[in-house]
């Protein structure tokens, strides 16, 4: 068997596709239509996706687009895939968006932003004199002098082997 080499000008001809290009997702509509960006133009398109089973896109990402020509002669763009090492990115782009912290100095200095550090296996928060975690009407607040208090409407525990409760004197109620 015989085997013959094509140049991508050939590939993309044969195709009806007059080039590919990388573009920006803009938007993603509640239905699913991927609008991109387009840099040749700056205009924007709905996109086919070649995979959609395998493509996760977010508005920013970066694909590559094969542009196909329609019966109208309107080219339009199919994502062919995602550029870029996105996986890893994802990850803590997502983790450093849901862990943003506001930690305020004793004085009345305003408050500062810092990022939490994510290694994907352990996760350090580190505060001089007080750590709190608060949803809604819970709370739990860790003290520079040991004492953590855990506040919520119910506290419920389980353990699939024993639930033991130690201290010094153990009061309830």
């Amino acid at each position: 068997m015989q085997t013959e080499n094509f140049s991508l000008e050939t590939v993309l001809a044969f195709a009806g596709a007059s080039h590919a290009s990388f573009a920006t997702v803009e938007s993603i509509g509640d239905d699913g239509a991927v609008r991109v960006v387009l840099p040749d133009s700056q205009e924007t398109a709905v996109a086919s996706i070649l995979n959609p089973a395998s493509t996760n896109l977010t508005v920013g990402d970066d694909v590559l687009v094969l542009m196909l020509g329609g019966q109208s002669g309107v080219a339009r763009p199919v994502i062919l895939g995602q550029v870029g090492n996105r996986l890893a990115e994802r990850s803590v782009d997502r983790m450093e968006s849901l862990m943003r912290l506001e930690a305020a100095s004793s004085d009345s200095a305003p408050s500062a932003t810092h990022d939490v550090d994510v290694d994907g296996r352990k996760v350090t928060l580190t505060a001089r004199e007080e750590l709190v975690l608060r949803c809604g009407k819970g709370s739990i607040e860790i003290r520079k002098n040991g004492k953590i208090l855990i506040r919520g409407t119910e506290l419920v525990t389980h353990a699939s082997g024993t639930n033991r409760i130690k201290g010094g004197s153990v009061a309830i109620n």
